[in-house]
Parts: C-alpha cells; sequence; structure tokens
C-alpha cells in the first residue's frame, strides 16, 4: 500500500510543523550542552597543608627540591650553610609514616624533619665560582645526586655533584673532586637546569624554561651514574617553569612542576598555553594570571614527550597569592598510590603540601586542627 505524503500506516497525519520544531530543539539543546562543556571550569584539587616546624620551617630554607630515600624523604634546602649557621650543614629527612598519619588524621602536631650531616656542603661555594644554591636533588640507591646552580659571566651556569647517603641517613659525603658542568641551554638570569631525575642507568635534567618564544630546541641532558656526559635528548616546549621532577613509572612516565609567576612575563614571553587551551582552565585560574600544575611527560630512548594524560590543576589560595613551588615527589601507602607531596621556597613561605588523587582521601574526610605544640628536638 502506498501512503500518502505526510501520513503513517494507521492514517495518522504527520504534522510537518511539530517535527521542525522538535529538531530545533533538538539543535538549541545542543548548541547549549556544547557551551556549557566549553564553560565549565577544569576541575582544580586543593593542596592540603602540613604544618612544619625546625629550621626547615624557616622560609630562610628556600626549600628547592624533594626525593625519596626508601621510606625517608629528603627536603633539600637551596642553600644549606645560611641554613646551619655555625654548624655542620645539612639536609633534611621526614619519614613517610609521620606524613601519613598527618594526613590521614592520626596525628595533628606540626612535622619535624631531622637533619642528615652534610660536611661538605660548607666547602662547595668555594669550589664553584658564582655559587647560588643546590636546586635539585636525585636518589639512586645510596647515591647522592645534587644540581647546583652559579652566577656566570653572562648566564646562569648548571652543575653535577655525587655523593653517598650513609645507612640509617646518619650522615651524607660528596665528592668535590669531581663537579661536572651541565651544558648551558639559555641565556636567562636565574634559570637554570633545575629539574633533576635517575632514569635507569642515566641522569637526566631539564631546564626550566623551554617555552616556545624563549627556546627554540628544548633538550633533556643525559649523564651516566658517574657523571659523564651521554649527550642529549629533543624534550618538548612547555610554556612557564619546570621547577622538579618526580621519579619514573614502571612506564617511563613522570610528573613536573609547571610555574608561572606574572613578574616573569617579560622574561619568559610565554606564547599560547597548549595545554590549557587543550584541557581548560580552573575556577581560581581564570582570576589570576598565574599557573600552578602538574604535568606528565615520558621519558623514552629518543625523547622526553608530553603524554596525553590531563594536568593536576592546584586550586590558587585564597587571595591570589601565588606559592613557588620547587619539590615533587609521587606518595604511595604501600601498593596504594595516594598522589603528590610538593614544597615551596621561600614564597610565601615554606609549605609542604599532599596533592591528593581523586581516591586518595574518603569522602568528607576533615583534617583536626593542628595542636601548636612542637615535637622533641631532633638528635643530631
Amino acid at each position: 500500500m502506498v501512503q500518502a505524503p505526510g501520513s503513517t500506516a494507521g492514517g495518522e497525519r504527520i504534522d510537518v510543523r511539530t517535527i521542525a520544531a522538535i529538531l530545533f530543539l533538538m539543535l538549541v539543546s545542543g548548541s547549549v550542552a556544547a557551551a556549557a562543556a566549553a564553560t565549565t571550569p577544569y576541575p582544580e584539587t586543593e593542596p592540603l597543608i602540613l604544618p612544619l616546624c625546625g629550621p626547615v620551617a624557616d622560609p630562610l630554607a628556600e626549600v628547592s627540591g624533594l626525593a625519596w630515600y626508601g621510606d625517608e624523604l629528603l627536603i633539600l634546602p637551596q642553600l644549606p650553610n645560611r641554613l646551619a649557621k655555625e654548624e655542620t650543614p645539612f639536609i633534611c629527612c621526614l619519614a613517610k609514616q609521620k606524613i601519613l598519619d598527618w594526613i590521614d588524621g592520626r596525628c595533628c602536631r606540626p612535622l619535624r624533619p631531622r637533619h642528615v650531616p652534610c660536611p661538605e656542603l660548607r666547602e662547595l661555594p668555594e669550589r664553584i665560582e658564582g655559587y647560588d644554591g643546590l636546586e635539585a636533588v636525585a636518589i639512586d640507591g645510596d647515591d647522592l645526586y645534587l644540581a647546583v646552580e652559579a652566577w656566570g659571566d653572562e648566564d646562569m651556569l648548571s652543575y653535577l655533584v655525587r655523593g653517598v647517603l650513609q645507612p640509617g641517613l646518619q650522615g651524607a659525603s660528596l665528592d668535590l673532586d669531581k663537579i661536572v658542568p651541565i651544558e648551558r641551554s639559555l641565556q636567562l638570569p636565574n634559570m637554570s637546569d633545575e629539574t633533576l631525575l635517575v632514569a635507569g642507568d642515566r641522569l637526566l635534567t631539564l631546564h626550566e624554561a623551554n617555552g616556545a618564544n624563549v627556546h627554540g630546541d628544548p633538550r633533556a641532558r643525559l649523564f651516566d651514574l658517574e657523571l659523564n656526559a651521554r649527550g642529549s635528548l629533543p624534550s618538548p616546549t612547555v610554556e612557564y617553569r619546570i621547577t622538579d621532577a618526580s621519579s619514573l613509572d614502571a612506564d617511563g612516565r613522570f610528573w613536573v612542576i609547571n610555574y608561572f609567576f606574572p613578574r616573569d612575563q617579560a622574561k619568559l614571553s610565554p606564547a599560547v598555553d597548549r595545554i590549557a587551551e587543550k584541557f581548560g582552565v580552573g575556577a581560581t585560574h581564570a582570576r589570576s594570571p598565574g599557573v600552578e600544575r602538574l604535568i606528565e611527560l615520558q621519558y623514552t630512548t629518543d625523547a622526553v614527550v608530553l603524554t596525553d594524560t590531563p594536568p593536576v590543576v592546584l586550586q590558587l589560595a585564597p587571595g591570589g597569592a601565588l606559592r613557588n613551588w620547587e619539590g615533587l615527589v609521587r606518595l604511595h601507602d604501600g601498593e596504594r598510590e595516594r598522589g603528590f607531596l610538593i614544597v615551596s621556597d621561600r614564597f610565601p613561605e615554606t609549605l609542604l603540601a599532599f596533592v591528593p588523587l581523586a581516591h586518595a582521601m574518603p569522602d568528607g574526610a576533615e583534617r583536626p586542627d593542628t595542636e601548636p605544640e612542637p615535637e622533641p628536638e631532633p638528635e643530631r
């Protein structure tokens, strides 16, 4: 049976105006949904600040790096001689269990790191002309690796130093007879290779400035574990600064701090932020020119590349004060991945913070108020 146009098999006529109205509503609703998706802020993660006490809590510590030595978190001061005054200079360490206890509410007292004395740190400024401090730390077994920054005639210089950690972190020593320069990448004041990590039998360093307008050919510098230079690899163009890295996972993936302080605008001349363009901007970032986030990179034998993993964008502090995050490690509780620990330098103060993954904190969990009493003085 042939049907007349506009009719159904049952003889009922279809109202053309009704069809047009339905199509119009579908078009409008789709446009509204697309617009809503485009304007929805990218989710931000609020860092949980862990209270510190002792010398490392002083902004003069200018903490510049973090690394794990077993279950002890090494906290690297940029200028250990200034922090120690007349005492033997030291690196700080904090037990992972104390950190987890505070995060999970089993402790509410400020955390006091103990000291790992390292006498050679006193001599380091005399061995490196223009010495400006320690910028990064990496660990391989008992071996300790430090990146050092120094002022040159026209630009910044970077060096590597190797040392050894004593059992039980009773102390550390450095080999000052082998201080190795890192090939210069850029001529930017107060910017150097601030990222250092172990990649199998290699050490890898990254310069902190890798933006399109300041660096036409970003490279990761490679060294063997004896500090012999082993060339370089292409690394990704990333706007703003890269200030530290986590360890590699089994697939060579690692996270880095990606930070921008607006006063560096003229120095860094940022191009289009492709990461924000791809994933969106968080609510607090939409109200600030600054950037605080973690992004994932991957090390291969051919290059260091930016992965497709979405960034961890930090919720900015109330009032808009930016935090110069300088140290980063992963945080695990046994086999369970909890998130990250990050630490700032003296801007605005020394801050140690936990950045949870979505599953790392129970829903509705709240931290108790911090008790003001410090723990007893640590053993030296």
